[in-house]
């Protein structure tokens, strides 16, 4: 091991909340570059890779412990290069290591932490460790170095082959594979009780919500229906909905939803409004929007910039006034000590309406949750609906006031092109259904922002955004969900703007993603990698696979601009994926939502004076998947040209390549889109 130049710690030069968090750390952490890995070879150290995020608690608890210890410190600096990532800046480097991570232990998560050569290629990984656990691991592997250091080049070797050999083998699929046949496999993994799927720690993935619904509607099947509102009325009375202040956390430690872990994330909350208010279109349920206009309203409060854009994520952790510290979920909980001080009239009603009692207790303090429907809560307490309401009011006044006076949780102060988008997408499809213009106004201002602030010249994306600027080339990630919120925008703006847009966008992803040797899309720019392996995620995550989305771009924007290869390279992809996904439903719900609704998409182009009120009334009506456009005699998308575009309204409805004559009333149109 040669001597080189001390390394002082550079992350004060971030934009990144995660990096700047190490910034006053003994630690000389530096920023993910190729070049510091090139640093590491000309002086053949080994590489420390630790990845994490703003608000991760594990992050902390080890930043805390491990990497303010001042023996760590000093080890870490004699003996190894030290790279900090956040994930939301770079999660190509995230999914390499990752899967490094994963292959070598079998466990996921963050922090993650990773020992590699200096080229990069992964020895040893972890998650959490004490302080004296990652020093005696770090010492190990030194010593390994020391006495035998070509079997650690052999090793990294051995997990280079590894990686590939995961990459390209061909998965085993069930010959006799049928999409029935996986419904009966997936439901035998459901929860009747609380919904989702048995176990726990539960995430609330919206694209399996999604596939659910429409698993139910296409197929007849009343009982995906109806664990389909089960999973979102008990998601919406848990402990993962913040009661109070509205907004989702990441995920529940237990199976009842009702002990969170206390991140909030942009992602997250983005889909699950969608997949609310789709379920308000379809039950018109109250609770359904309580929980949208609670969230909207924390958006816009807490998570939008003045320029349109939108933060990533709160922290789990927040200060405690009793313990002068930082605790997970201190701003959320309270003390049955605390309830008792403050007005919160009829007391044993409150109590019982949020679960306030000693078996239900977190750690000593209690998480408010909804144990049972209002309308149960008014039937075994002799209330009305109206008493209840009022009630609720008086309390949640009481408890907000009381909670202005806490420490909000830290935030997240990075901008995402690709959770930005998500979250637009969310607020149009609540919007839409909810004629909710607060909603609308946040979005369009920052769909606006983005193509504004995150697109260059040359029509590419960026990933990030600070008061510095755009910065780090776009993935596949943010392109695509881009492009799908540039599709939802029109159809609810119907400004045709935002289609030329995705269509420009959806160009440059081609240009710059797709590999013609492997047949398929890169994660990363072809021109930007940085990373000695790249991993395809076709399979869904917290957010749904970029492939996924990127396929049904295609599809959509096929038929807007009658691009029919674009709709044969989508249908490709979708074959291509289909037998995985029957084989491994929970890792791809939405590419079995894509295989259920594309096949079976109709485009209806609605012309004349009344155009506007009667695609607003045809959405509203119809449940499920469709392609709308509105004609008008300028139109620059092919789709919509040689249509009539009189003053007397005509609705066009196609399917595939083919319309049927127009039809002149919404009831027509509404039967046969019914009948389809």
């Amino acid at each position: 091991m040669g001597s080189s130049p001390t390394l002082r710690n550079q992350l004060h030069r971030s934009n990144s909340s995660y990096l700047l968090q190490h910034a006053q750390q003994k630690i000389a952490w530096q920023e993910w570059h190729p070049s510091i890995l090139e640093w590491a070879e000309t002086h053949q150290k080994l590489v420390i890779i630790s990845i994490g995020y703003a608000s991760c608690h594990w992050c902390h608890v080890m930043a805390k412990e491990a990497f303010s210890d001042p023996q760590v410190s000093s080890f870490m600096n004699r003996h190894f290069i030290n790279i900090k990532v956040d994930r939301e800046e770079r999660p190509d480097v995230d999914q390499t290591y990752m899967l490094a991570l994963q292959l070598l232990t079998q466990q996921g998560g963050w922090p993650l932490n990773i020992v590699a050569l200096p080229n990069g290629q992964p020895l040893w990984g972890c998650t959490y460790l004490s302080a004296q656990d990652w020093l005696r691991s770090l010492q190990k592997i030194i010593q390994i170095q020391t006495e035998k250091p070509q079997s650690l080049v052999a090793y990294g070797k051995q997990m280079v082959e590894l990686l590939n050999a995961y990459s390209t083998e061909k998965r085993l699929v069930s010959q006799d594979q049928s999409m029935s046949k996986t419904w009966e496999n997936l439901w035998e993994k459901t929860d009747p009780i609380a919904g989702g799927f048995s176990g726990g720690p539960k995430f609330p993935m919206p694209c399996q919500i999604d596939l659910w619904y429409a698993i139910g509607l296409y197929f007849n099947a009343p009982q995906w229906n109806q664990h389909w509102h089960k999973t979102l009325d008990q998601m919406g009375r848990g402990g993962i909905f913040d009661q109070v202040g509205g907004g989702f956390a990441r995920y529940s430690v237990n199976q009842t939803w009702n002990i969170p872990h206390f991140e909030k994330m942009a992602y997250d909350n983005g889909q699950l409004l969608a997949s609310y208010a789709q379920g308000y279109k379809v039950s018109k349920s109250p609770l359904y929007k309580e929980i949208v206009d609670k969230t909207v309203d924390f958006i816009a409060q807490y998570w939008t910039t003045s320029e349109g854009g939108f933060w990533a994520a709160w922290d789990a952790d927040s200060w405690d006034a009793s313990t002068q510290q930082q605790r997970e979920g201190a701003y959320y909980t309270w003390t049955l000590e605390e309830l008792e001080g403050l007005p919160l009239n009829p007391f044993d009603t409150f109590k019982s309406y949020y679960g306030i009692a000693p078996e239900l207790a977190w750690e000593g303090v209690y998480i408010l949750h909804r144990p049972l429907s209002d309308e149960q809560f008014c039937i075994e307490h002799s209330l009305t609906e109206e008493t209840l309401e009022s009630y609720k009011l008086d309390w949640e006044t009481t408890l907000l006031q009381h909670r202005k006076l806490r420490k909000q949780p830290p935030l997240d102060q990075l901008i995402i092109c690709s959770w930005n988008a998500i979250l637009s997408k969310g607020l149009l499809a609540v919007a839409s259904v909810f004629e909710k213009d607060s909603a609308a106004d946040l979005a369009l201002k920052n769909i606006e922002f983005l193509l504004r602030k995150l697109k260059n010249s040359s029509n590419q994306l960026y990933r990030n955004y600070s008061s510095k600027g755009p910065y780090n080339p776009a993935f596949l990630e943010d392109y695509a969900w881009l492009i799908s919120l540039c599709v939802e925008a029109y159809q609810y703006t119907w400004e045709e703007k935002y289609l030329l847009e995705a269509f420009e966008l959806q160009k440059q992803v081609l240009d710059l993603f797709w590999d013609s040797d492997q047949m398929q899309f890169t994660f990363s720019s072809r021109s930007t990698k940085e990373v000695f392996f790249e991993v395809h995620q076709n399979q869904d995550d917290v957010i749904p696979s970029p492939y996924a989305i990127l396929c049904e771009n295609l599809f959509q924007l096929g038929y807007y601009f009658e691009k029919w290869d674009w709709i044969q390279d989508a249908q490709k992809l979708l074959d291509q994926q289909l037998p995985f996904a029957l084989d491994h439903p929970r890792a791809h719900g939405y590419w079995l939502k894509l295989a259920i609704e594309l096949p079976k998409i109709q485009q209806v182009y609605v012309g004349g004076t009344p155009s506007k009120s009667a695609l607003k009334q045809l959405k509203q009506s119809t449940p499920s998947r469709v392609l709308w456009g509105r004609l008008h005699s300028n139109t620059k998308i092919p789709a919509l040209e040689n249509k009539a575009a009189s003053q007397n309204l005509a609705i066009y409805i196609c399917k595939d390549q083919s319309c049927l004559a127009a039809v002149s009333t919404i009831e027509e149109a509404a039967q046969i889109l019914k009948h389809a």
